[in-house]
């Protein structure tokens, strides 16, 4: 009885966010991604690490920096996932911290190997031409469970289509640039803009192979990659005629900044679509990998 009592417990804690207050739940959603690196500088083509070492002593330590960035909490059936940038995603090691909202806005931290199932790999699944990476949370760890509870946005707030927003309608970036939002209280920075495009191939700043986006009329801010890109519903007046969008949805992931030398900027975002096609990669190889062992990978998402 104990047993079946954990695992129904285990169902409930995977509820997702309910979807009648999806502006909040997004909120409660989207996290913080932190890792600290060693700093690395470039001299004459290559590459180095930065250690400091005082005068009086004779031993270097090295100097780190934070890489950070910003991640959402989606849920196919129950099954949570991380999504963030696939070049912020590749960065973290099982040291790294996730951190998500608490009680009373209170910042709970959990390293990454807490968040997979004992003796694992950080196994990203990335899109083979997108900036999106997508990790299967599959810990047996109750405590985290708890932790992490209703954090989850569903996926049909995602919108499937391989398209660019209006750019009549506001749209808000939701994340943590320059390392805020994180300290004393939990406070997600928002930020909106519009799109300044239709769908762009491009180069992406950190492959430079060609990749689809749009571009939004503001540049992005350190941190910001990986931050999901949300539509509120609204009115607005386009010509003579007025314009109303219902409905609360996911439209993409934040790339990065395109700029020249001009001075020129706009944020770069990855159409939700390819976050979508991820995420059903990783349910899939998920429920084969649940069928080739006989057994749930989140002990009790099936009773």
């Amino acid at each position: 009885m104990k047993k079946l009592e954990t695992y129904l417990m285990l169902s409930f804690l995977f509820l997702v966010a309910p979807n009648a207050h999806a502006e909040d739940a997004s909120e409660v959603s989207v996290v913080y991604l932190k890792q600290n690196v060693i700093k690395t500088v470039e001299q004459n083509g290559q590459e180095y690490q930065l250690w400091l070492k005082r005068p009086d002593q004779n031993t270097a330590k090295p100097f780190f920096d934070v890489c950070s960035g910003t991640g959402l909490l989606i849920a196919i059936d129950n099954q949570p996932y991380l999504v963030t940038a696939s070049h912020v995603g590749k960065k973290m090691t099982p040291s790294a911290l996730i951190i998500i909202k608490g009680t009373d806005d209170t910042p709970i931290a959990i390293t990454f190997i807490d968040l997979i199932a004992p003796q694992t790999k950080l196994n990203w699944i990335i899109h083979n031409q997108a900036d999106v990476a997508v990790l299967p949370i599959t810990t047996t760890n109750l405590e985290v469970r708890r932790k992490i509870a209703k954090h989850f946005l569903g996926i049909e707030i995602l919108v499937k289509e391989e398209s660019a927003p209006d750019r009549e309608f506001d749209l808000t970036i939701l994340g943590f640039p320059l390392n805020l939002g994180v300290e004393g209280k939990f406070s997600p920075i928002s930020k909106t803009s519009r799109a300044a495009s239709g769908l762009l191939t491009l180069p992406r700043a950190d492959t430079k192979t060609k990749a689809t986006f749009f571009l939004l009329e503001d540049p992005s801010v350190g941190g910001f990659s990986g931050a999901p890109v949300f539509v509120k519903p609204g009115t607005v007046i386009k010509g003579g005629a007025f314009m109303y969008r219902k409905g609360f949805n996911y439209l993409g992931i934040v790339h990065g900044t395109i700029s020249d030398r001009t001075g020129g900027k706009f944020a770069a975002v990855i159409p939700s679509k390819y976050v979508v096609d991820t995420l059903r990669q990783a349910h899939e190889t998920l429920q084969q990998k649940e069928k080739a062992t006989g057994q749930p990978e989140n002990p009790g998402d099936k009773k």
